[in-house]
C-alpha cells in the first residue's frame, strides 16, 4: 500500500509541476518577443541576431538563413518598420524543448 502511495504522490507532483513549468515558458517566451519588438523597433539588426542561439537560422519561404545579422540588415534596408507579436499556446515537452505556435505582423514602409 505505501508503494501505490508513493507512486500516486509522485505522479500527482509530476502533473502539479507541469503547468507550472509551462507557465514559466510562456512568461519568458513573453519576454523574448517583448526583446525582439524592441529590437526590431530600434532597427537594431545585431540586437535581433543576438535573441537567438549561437548556431540559430531563421527558416522562411525564401530558405534557411544563418547569418541573421544580415538578413535583418536587409530587412530594415528593404523598409521593416516594427511588428507586433502574439504567443500563442505553448507545450513543454521537456526541459529542452517547447512547442509552440503564434503570430506576428510585419509592418514596413517603401524604402523609396
Amino acid at each position: 500500500m505505501k508503494r501505490r502511495s508513493l507512486l500516486l504522490a509522485l505522479c500527482s507532483s509530476a502533473f502539479i509541476s507541469a503547468p507550472a513549468l509551462a507557465d514559466e515558458v510562456k512568461q519568458e517566451a513573453d519576454k523574448i518577443a517583448v526583446a525582439y519588438t524592441d529590437c526590431v523597433a530600434k532597427k537594431d539588426a545585431a540586437c535581433v541576431a543576438a535573441l537567438y542561439t549561437k548556431d540559430g537560422v531563421q527558416i522562411n519561404p525564401g530558405g534557411v538563413f544563418s547569418d541573421l545579422k544580415t538578413v535583418y540588415e536587409n530587412n530594415f534596408k528593404n523598409g521593416t518598420d516594427h511588428i507586433e507579436i502574439r504567443v500563442g499556446n505553448m507545450s513543454v515537452i521537456n526541459n529542452d524543448l517547447v512547442v509552440a505556435n503564434g503570430e506576428t505582423d510585419i509592418f514596413g514602409k517603401d524604402p523609396n
